[in-house]
């Protein structure tokens, strides 16, 4: 979200799923997703931009999902439309 607060981005695709984390892979080669139990979702993510946006913190930005966790999408996908058609 810091790199969002310079206002300088134009366009951002977000996941919900942020809270995994690839651990290193093993002596066997394979690498195994860890939950980050204090890590935000895209939907935090979506919410803050919502917040800036309407604050005039940020400019608006174009906004995408790329989630594929049905909940999470939908969720983030509600923000992404309230922030594309605010209300009169």
């Amino acid at each position: 979200m810091r790199l969002l607060a310079q206002g300088t981005a134009v366009e951002t695709s977000l996941d919900y799923d942020l809270y995994l984390v690839a651990a290193p892979a093993s002596a066997s080669g394979l690498a195994v997703a860890t939950i980050n139990e204090q890590a935000k979702t895209g939907l935090d993510v979506a919410l803050w931009i919502e917040r800036a946006v309407t604050d005039g913190r940020i400019p608006a930005l174009t906004l995408q999902c790329h989630s594929t966790n049905p909940e999470g999408r939908r969720l983030i996908t509600a923000v992404i439309e309230r922030i594309s058609c605010p209300p009169p």
